[in-house]
């Protein structure tokens, strides 16, 4: 890993933490400039102590370069809150997150983690952090639902039966140094990794010496949720996107199948999976063939997603470190209000 491209004081090597209380780490990469500006913005809000934001912006420069010089104008000053913008040559959210993880993340006693499109409610942050200080088995927390067809049925299923939202979702302190000091890292080219996570927080990190207890060890908190732009059916780039979501849940239905294998089967270690995404489907569907079989019959799109994976694909880029674009508490020009970042925001012509 080429961490000498990380300006010095800008890598994770201060102390828990005198100068910052949260941390909080944001990936995009699809998102449009002025929805990523306001789920900025919002978590900027939802900070009511000294946190350092984080914003990863991995594969798409055009988005990198226009956050930078439009982020300076969306925010006000503030000695409490710090952001940083990230630019990864990789498109990829897993090399994104262990990117953040060994290479960038604060050490803090809370570290969030938000999808560029989630705008956490303004308590969100602050509930969460209650919640998680009540759990002392839990390694992690996680917000729930508010907006979609599916979220109220969603948000229930969530609230009595455990679970986690890779959309909004946080880590204790010290389990963010366990995962560092064990040197975790997700497969490359996973997709909807909070079903991974999910079962290795289960298993309290250790199947071979825990039971599965989901309720226990992830926090779900009602009072954590976000709010996220509506697609428009009319929209090209949103059915383009919505065909390409289909094929990345056919993905996350293999790779469910391979985490239940991985650790509830086998009993492996987290620190144990593969480098990528399809080494690890790929071995448990030579492991497990007639299982991989019946579920390809009964999902022609799990076909699509399995015969995708047997290609080469180069990840070289995920050695490249994070460059930083972007560190500077923003001027004092508008007071935080959502409604002055979408009207400062939007170019002439460009539509909201």
């Amino acid at each position: 890993m080429h961490a000498s491209r990380i300006p010095n004081g800008e890598r994770n090597s201060e102390p828990i933490s005198s100068r910052w209380t949260w941390s909080v780490a944001i990936f995009a990469s699809r998102e449009r400039v002025i929805d990523l500006l306001e789920t900025v913005s919002a978590a900027f809000a939802a900070a009511v102590v000294p946190t350092v934001i984080d914003v990863l912006v991995n594969g798409n420069d055009a988005l990198a370069n226009e956050l930078e010089k439009r982020l300076v104008l969306a925010l006000p000053r503030s000695n409490r809150v710090h952001v940083r913008v990230w630019e990864l040559a990789l498109p990829d959210k897993a090399n994104a997150w262990n990117q953040y993880l060994h290479n960038i993340c604060v050490p803090t006693a809370l570290t969030f983690f938000l999808d560029g499109h989630c705008r956490v409610n303004e308590a969100g942050f602050q509930a969460l952090a209650e919640g998680l200080q009540k759990s002392p088995m839990a390694l992690a927390g996680s917000g729930v639902p508010s907006v979609g067809r599916t979220a109220q049925k969603w948000r229930a299923e969530l609230l009595l039966n455990g679970g986690m939202v890779g959309g909004f979702l946080a880590l204790k302190g010290e389990t963010v140094r366990t995962l560092q000091q064990r040197q975790f890292r997700l497969p490359l080219g996973l997709y909807g990794f909070d079903g991974l996570l999910g079962a290795a927080f289960a298993f309290g990190l250790d199947p071979r010496q825990n039971s599965w207890q989901l309720k226990e060890r992830i926090h779900v908190n009602a009072g954590a949720t976000w709010l996220t732009t509506p697609k428009k059916w009319w929209r090209l780039s949103d059915l383009s996107a919505q065909f390409k979501r289909k094929q990345r849940i056919a993905l996350r239905v293999l790779v469910g199948q391979a985490t239940q294998d991985f650790f509830e089967k086998r009993r492996l270690l987290p620190e144990d999976l593969p480098h990528t995404t399809q080494e690890f489907v790929l071995n448990w569907a030579k492991q497990q063939p007639e299982a991989a079989q019946a579920l390809v019959r009964s999902r022609p799109l799990c076909r699509l997603a399995l015969r995708k994976l047997g290609r080469i694909q180069d990840w070289a880029a995920a050695e490249d470190a994070p460059k930083l674009i972007q560190s500077t508490r923003p001027s004092n020009i508008f007071r935080h209000d959502p409604r002055n970042v979408t009207a400062l925001r939007l170019a002439p012509g460009e539509a909201p």
